[in-house]
């Protein structure tokens, strides 16, 4: 199972963000071997239905990083793989996030950087410290979807 996260805050309303999600999420619906639940993350972070027009968000306001930890932590007991469509433009303090993912192993966690405006020193900043070659192995551009998919075999 792979946990699709889609911000929906109101910097993805910009530069086609939106059909770029809803078409990354009907590329997911058809992979074969990915069983994928989706989830929207505003203030909270709650379950999406995939209907034949796809995914029905209105990106609004901000994404709160201590809702996704909580979301997140609600997985900590058992192995888990989550995907992030995000543009990087994340509210808060990110160090609780980085510090669950660093302590628990068992959570695999990749982001897509959606967006021209897309701030990949922003996404890096919700993974604990990396090298630069770690990097590139937990954050994607839309391009490269299947990419992210197959690191979860790794």
């Amino acid at each position: 199972m792979i946990n699709v996260i889609i911000d929906t805050s109101g910097s993805m309303a910009l530069l086609c963000k939106p059909d770029i999600v809803q078409s990354l999420c009907r590329e997911l619906m058809l992979t074969e071997n990915a069983d994928c639940e989706f989830y929207k993350w505003d203030s909270e972070v709650s379950k999406l239905k995939f209907a034949q027009n796809g995914i029905e968000i209105k990106p609004e306001g901000k994404v709160r990083i201590a809702s996704l930890c909580e979301f997140i932590n609600d997985w900590s007991d058992r192995p888990a793989r989550f995907i992030l469509l995000t543009d990087g433009f994340v509210e808060g303090d990110k160090n609780d996030f980085t510090a669950l993912l660093r302590d628990n192993q068992n959570i695999q966690f990749r982001v897509i950087g959606l967006g021209a405006d897309c701030c990949k020193v922003r996404c890096g900043q919700l993974f604990p410290k990396m090298t630069a070659d770690e990097e590139e192995r937990y954050i994607f551009s839309p391009l490269e979807l299947n990419a992210a998919l197959e690191s979860f075999n790794e």
